[in-house]
């Protein structure tokens, strides 16, 4: 390991620099910045910490507009549900508090006893621009959702509604993907923020999806 690299890590184990930042520089001398497959799940290395936040800030609020104007709620840790009905300006906004600076919080509380030198900053900064996934996701899976009297024809009846189950295999292949891909990036934003590998980034990330999305249905369903 070089005396640079050393050095870095240990203003982390000071606690001059955060974990985030300290894998920034260690990236950038391995030369790792260079645009990549990778790169979609793990931008957390090209966009700092104030970025990041401005990102968050950006797709919440075009998120509220989205629920707005095309039905969807946000209404959860990783949910998204279509079909929701006029969603005012107010449950909007409320839902995005709790999906995203309310959902960072839990995940950094989670973390701490892990990875105490860890920032409540970072996590924040991660999940603003992991829900850029869950935006892309409010625009593209209403226009190929069923509505209501499909779906509930669907319900009542699985083998007459074959033709219209088919029709659904679009829908069903975009949820997936942009599910799998907000996991995946989430896991890169928590290892980013924590500094946490192995066993214990495992340990900590199950848990703090666990926790926050059972918290942030708790609130939802309190207010």
């Amino acid at each position: 390991m070089s005396d640079a690299k050393r050095k870095v890590l240990d203003m982390v184990e000071q606690g001059k620099i955060s974990s985030g930042e300290g894998d920034s520089l260690l990236s950038a001398m391995n030369d790792e910045k260079r645009f990549g497959f990778k790169t979609f799940f793990n931008p957390y290395e090209r966009v700092g910490t104030l970025p990041g936040i401005i990102v968050g800030l950006v797709v919440a609020a075009a998120s509220v507009g989205v629920a707005m104007y095309m039905n969807v709620r946000y209404d959860g840790f990783m949910d998204i549900h279509m079909g929701a009905g006029r969603v005012a300006v107010g449950v909007a906004t409320i839902d995005q508090l709790i999906a995203w600076p309310v959902s960072a919080l839990i995940l950094w509380l989670v973390a701490l006893p892990f990875a105490r030198k860890s920032r409540f900053v970072d996590f924040l900064a991660v999940l603003g621009i992991a829900r850029v996934l869950q935006l892309i996701g409010g625009l593209t899976l209403p226009p190929l959702t069923p509505d209501l009297e499909v779906m509930a024809r669907i319900a009542s009846d699985p083998m007459s509604a074959a033709g219209e189950i088919t029709g659904m295999i679009p829908m069903i292949i975009v949820a997936v993907v942009i599910i799998s891909w907000f996991i995946a990036t989430l896991v890169f934003g928590f290892r980013h923020a924590s500094g946490l590998r192995g066993g214990k980034l495992v340990i900590a990330f199950l848990i703090g999806i666990f926790v926050a999305e059972a918290a942030s249905k708790l609130i939802l369903l309190a207010m």
